[in-house]
């Protein structure tokens, strides 16, 4: 009978550890280095002639140094070093550990961990500027008659007590809010700078029917508007920039008025024939008006609107753009567009942005001023520019105190920049100053930039004179205001110009006034980040991914967090601190198609539906 074949052993061979005090040893310079060579080929050659002969005693043998060899390197165990008990200890415990078991990034999970003070320390922070502002607008806001909109009473107490007054916020100290609204706005008013800027806008009147070539032409057509309480809906036919005060349709019936519903007469269910009822709302006593508001119309869908901040009097300012129609828009400019239009700018169609005034009454003892509705709305200043259609609209929201310029009664008013994302791909900031014996003009930009072989899709005011801006290609860019003038090149560079995302970017918000630095932006793929301006690269988190982007992003300072929507119909909260978390707020009924801007002075937000229907909610009751 033929002699079994040895078997191979099929282990893989690794060289043993070797551990040495010797220095010299450890680099090759023992005096005795040959003999160790000489020994180690020896030791290398008898391991290679036991591997051919199988040996059952030899081969546990090995097997058992092998095993206990690998014991030792996992649990880091070394020859001829002595370790603490307390190393050898924690050595032991981190060879238990399940290496697949998946770790929390070192914060705490609201959710598991019900404590008030834990809940707040791990949303807010555990500084007193993070936690005070979160604590006051609870103490403050936190009734039930706030439930929805904020109301007159809470408004007075924030008035009286808070230290800083309506809008000011504990993380926000004064010296800093006396800082923004003076010498930060030095450079405006400085001749040198903000004056060479304004040199540079080209300014010119226009005459009234050129004017109207900015507006949609709506002819005779006339819109028809049902306003009043269920069952009792009044019939209004408006033409284009005509109003009315929709809460005469709310007062009591007068008796010398006759049968109330619809009139016979289709004239007097025009603009004109408010004249009367407006008057007898006007002579009724205060506790009589029900509701009180305009309805404009503009003759088109509004692209945009914003309301000018730093209006101290009783006039307030709002800007409005309605882009012109398709038919329109063709017999100005005949082109064809080649390319995507998201990503190819657009031919220099006309387009204006409408400011118009509206009154407050002049009463120091009641607060919030009600609107004076015996003043009509006035259309103050209309921008025409040849650019493209206006995309977005923002006003600088940094506070500035009035100065000579700003005083209401002179020849000109002071309205304060205003920046805008045009259809040619570029943003162009104005200084909006209008005056009284002009209604229409035509001006060219403060400042005007577009980056490099891409299209401007969003903005955002981080100081005034500093704007952040969303690009197509996913890049953000900053440019600064004073530092581009006295330069020669038509396009200025930005200091700042980072990829953030990967995909078109639908919105940028900067956190301002708690954390001006700090950029949430979104983009049309569904990710949401938010980044440092000191390293955007580094310094960035990332939130929980939607399957749609969203254009719905604003900052809310009362909660130092980020409130904006997702495909769920969710309202929902991005805190700065927890950006990687989500803190559902409010669901609605369907689709949540915009959320207004968070105010400074009340915790109140608006979600808008298709369906004709807006949910407001207080954030601190949620």
């Amino acid at each position: 009978m033929a002699p079994p074949l040895a078997r191979r052993s099929g282990r893989l061979r690794r060289a043993a550890r070797k551990y040495t005090d010797d220095a010299f040893q450890a680099v090759g310079l023992s005096p005795d280095n040959s003999g160790s060579e000489h020994l180690a080929a020896e030791e290398l050659q008898n391991a290679h002639a036991s591997d051919e002969d199988f040996v059952m005693g030899e081969d546990n043998e090995q097997a058992a140094a092998e095993e206990e060899d690998d014991f030792d390197d996992e649990t880091g165990s070394v020859v001829g070093l002595t370790f603490d008990k307390t190393e050898q200890a924690e050595r032991k415990l981190l060879a238990k550990l399940d290496r697949d078991m998946t770790h929390s990034r070192g914060l705490l999970k609201p959710a598991e961990h019900t404590a008030k003070n834990t809940q707040l320390k791990l949303t807010f922070g555990t500084g007193a500027e993070d936690l005070l502002p979160a604590i006051y607008a609870r103490d403050r806001w936190a009734y039930g008659r706030d439930s929805t909109f904020p109301s007159a009473e809470s408004f007075q107490g924030a008035q009286r007590t808070s230290p800083y007054g309506v809008g000011g916020l504990f993380c926000y100290p004064s010296f800093k809010m006396e800082f923004e609204s003076t010498e930060a706005w030095d450079w405006y008013y400085d001749s040198s700078i903000g004056g060479c800027l304004l040199r540079n806008q080209q300014i010119r009147a226009l005459e009234e029917n050129v004017g109207r070539e900015y507006f949609p032409k709506d002819g005779d057509k006339r819109h028809t508007v049902l306003v009043g309480p269920p069952g009792k809906q009044k019939e209004f036919h408006l033409g284009l920039h005509e109003f009315f005060d929709f809460g005469v349709v709310w007062e009591p019936p007068n008796p010398k008025a006759g049968k109330s519903g619809r009139s016979k007469n289709p004239d007097a269910r025009s603009h004109g024939s408010l004249g009367d009822n407006a008057k007898d709302a006007h002579a009724m006593p205060e506790m009589e008006r029900f509701r009180e508001g305009w309805i404009l119309n503009f003759g088109s869908k509004i692209q945009c609107a914003a309301w000018a901040p730093n209006c101290s009097g009783t006039t307030q300012y709002l800007a409005v753009v309605v882009p012109l129609p398709e038919s329109q828009k063709a017999a100005e400019c005949d082109i064809n567009l080649t390319g995507a239009p998201a990503f190819t700018p657009s031919p220099p169609y006309p387009a204006a942005i409408q400011i118009w005034a509206f009154e407050a009454k002049q009463s120091e003892e009641v607060f919030p001023r009600p609107l004076d509705m015996s003043i009509e709305p006035r259309l103050r200043l209309v921008l025409c520019t040849r650019f493209g259609d206006v995309k977005r609209l923002c006003w600088c929201p940094m506070p500035r105190k009035p100065r000579s310029s700003h005083i209401e009664g002179k020849e000109s008013i002071n309205l304060g920049l205003l920046a805008g994302i045009w259809g040619d791909g570029s943003v162009k900031s104005f200084g909006c100053e209008y005056r009284k014996k002009f209604t229409d003009h035509a001006m060219g930009p403060v400042f005007q930039a577009k980056p490099p072989s891409t299209l401007c899709t969003c903005l955002t005011w981080l100081s005034p004179g500093d704007l952040a801006v969303g690009c197509a290609n996913g890049f953000i860019a900053v440019w600064s205001l004073p530092a581009s003038c006295g330069k020669s090149e038509s396009n200025p560079v930005p200091y700042i110009y980072t990829p953030i995302h990967t995909a078109y970017i639908l919105n940028v918000v900067s956190a301002y006034p708690n954390h001006p630095y700090l950029l949430a932006s979104s983009s049309i793929d569904g990710q949401m980040k938010l980044c440092s301006l000191v390293d955007p690269l580094v310094d960035i988190a990332e939130a929980i991914r939607t399957r749609m982007g969203t254009l719905n992003l604003s900052y809310s300072p009362f909660f130092q967090a980020f409130v904006t929507t997702d495909e769920a119909d969710f309202v929902r909260l991005q805190p700065v601190r927890r950006f990687f978390s989500t803190i559902s707020v409010l669901r609605s009924t369907s689709s949540v198609t915009a959320i207004a801007p968070c105010s400074p002075c009340h915790p109140t937000i608006l979600a808008p539906q298709p369906k004709k229907q807006t949910f407001p909610a207080n954030l601190v009751l949620t």
